[in-house]
């Protein structure tokens, strides 16, 4: 007879929640975007190429029409302190298209640049949304630019709430 084996199985340890830097949420964030599906068959359908991603902006060569479509994220500032529930991480979002014309919906010319922003905006929001865990995505701030048409970005500042485990309060 073979001798009984006794198995005891622990529970896993658990993983200390880890607080994140905003550079850390803007990359989490960018690696997201740069693995959906639905934003990369958006890009091909419409410009035949995927969206060009990248965390940060050389601002003595900004993103211009060559390189559209594109999105950039940057970190913009963070307010963290002692007896915080969450830490505010604001984050910089800059999303540019390439796109001349218009359409007419019911007798309305609608810049189609807009209507596309409108779209991808929705795509990128979604994602980011689901990114991160223990980041939700609060406060958002955008600003439509149209002066380099057909260059038209929308330029958006978004608020991260990473709310803070008990013992890092």
């Amino acid at each position: 007879r073979l001798p009984e084996i006794f198995f005891c199985v622990y529970p896993p340890a658990k993983k200390e929640s880890s607080v994140h830097t905003t550079v850390g949420i803007a990359t989490l964030w960018a690696a997201a975007l740069a693995s959906s599906r639905t934003l990369r068959r958006w890009s091909l359908d419409r410009y035949g190429k995927a969206v060009a991603l990248r965390v940060g902006v050389d601002m003595r060569r900004p993103p211009d029409e060559s390189d559209a479509p594109f999105i950039a994220l940057f970190p913009d500032a963070v307010a963290t302190g002692p007896g915080r529930k969450a830490n505010e991480h604001e984050v910089g979002l800059l999303i540019g298209l390439s796109e001349e014309g218009f359409e007419n919906r019911e007798g309305v010319m609608l810049m189609t640049g807009t209507l596309r922003l409108a779209e991808v905006w929705a795509l990128v929001r979604k994602t980011i949304e689901q990114a991160v865990p223990g980041v939700s995505l609060g406060d958002v701030s955008a600003e439509y630019h149209l002066a380099d048409y057909p260059l038209v970005m929308l330029d958006a500042t978004l608020t991260a709430t990473e709310s803070l485990p008990v013992g890092r309060r």
